[in-house]
């Protein structure tokens, strides 16, 4: 299965950036038995700037309910360090408007709730938001590595670099050297309550979009064809597919490693058709 992930920086007004772009695609293997191995899966992908990867692991039972989201941090370390050495920086302070990111101010963010003190401590904050008013029925994780963990079973995988992103390999400094990627998929049921207005049977389709429990929420859009006459209002109980995933790449330069953490909530783009169950 391909895809494509593109992130943009927006934070400078008027102005839309790029500053990641990664075509790859999904694999699905099956059980093996050299080595012994069940059903595993493996994201390959390329990143243009010079790093390939592939990050292989297992997709887990699904479990009732939502998932269980544990926190992220994206304070850079002293690489190689043991116990870890974090290094905070003041860019971390969304309130500190003198600072070396661009831009400087995120004053305007902040009061408008885009970017917040607790997206910064803990971006992984922003999907357990999201999830936090919605009824979720099932989830299926996907747990995937260039270097999984133990007790999974898995080997092989990795990140591999261009020369330039390596630097002085043998002075051990690296420009930007991606060492590990390490990426966790939920795939949700997720159950809604739609209103339906009066309806005439053999009227066309029409849609609804569903409600936001949070500001900013995304949503999907349902189209509804009652099999009969609606006199009066109806409530009507629904599901779709939800997929959310973290993402840290952990990045090596100036003596740091710097963990590079993507977020993201993912509904349906195209209308979903409500099966005629649901009037049952």
């Amino acid at each position: 299965m391909p895809y494509l992930q593109t992130i943009n920086d927006i934070t400078i007004h008027g102005e839309k950036v790029g500053i990641h772009f990664e075509p790859g695609m999904w694999i699905h293997i099956p059980s093996t038995t050299i080595p012994q191995l069940g059903e595993t899966v493996t994201r390959m992908a390329s990143i243009p700037h010079g790093t390939t990867i592939e990050a292989q692991g297992l997709v887990l039972p699904p479990t009732p309910g939502p998932p269980n989201i544990a926190a992220v941090d994206i304070t850079p370390f002293v690489t190689g360090s043991n116990p870890v050495k974090k290094i905070k920086f003041a860019s971390q302070t969304a309130s500190n408007p003198n600072t070396p990111r661009i831009p400087q101010d995120l004053g305007s963010f902040v009061a408008r709730g885009t970017i917040t003190q607790a997206m910064l401590d803990d971006p992984n904050s922003l999907l357990r938001d999201h999830i936090s008013k919605q009824t979720i029925i099932s989830t299926t994780t996907i747990f995937v590595s260039t270097a999984p963990p133990p007790p999974a079973g898995l080997f092989g995988g990795g990140t591999d670099n261009i020369a330039f992103l390596l630097g002085q390999a043998a002075a051990a400094a690296p420009n930007a050297q991606a060492t590990q990627m390490i990426a966790v998929f939920w795939i949700e049921t997720v159950e809604e309550s739609i209103d339906v207005p009066p309806y005439h049977a053999g009227d066309p389709p029409f849609s609804i979009k569903a409600k936001r429990s949070i500001q900013g929420q995304r949503v999907p859009t349902f189209s509804i064809t009652p099999p009969f006459d609606l006199d009066a209002p109806r409530t009507i109980k629904v599901r779709f597919t939800q997929i959310q995933y973290t993402q840290t790449v952990l990045l090596n330069f100036a003596g740091l490693t710097w963990p590079h953490v993507s977020v993201n909530t993912l509904v349906p783009e195209d209308d979903i058709v409500v099966p005629p169950s649901v009037w049952k």
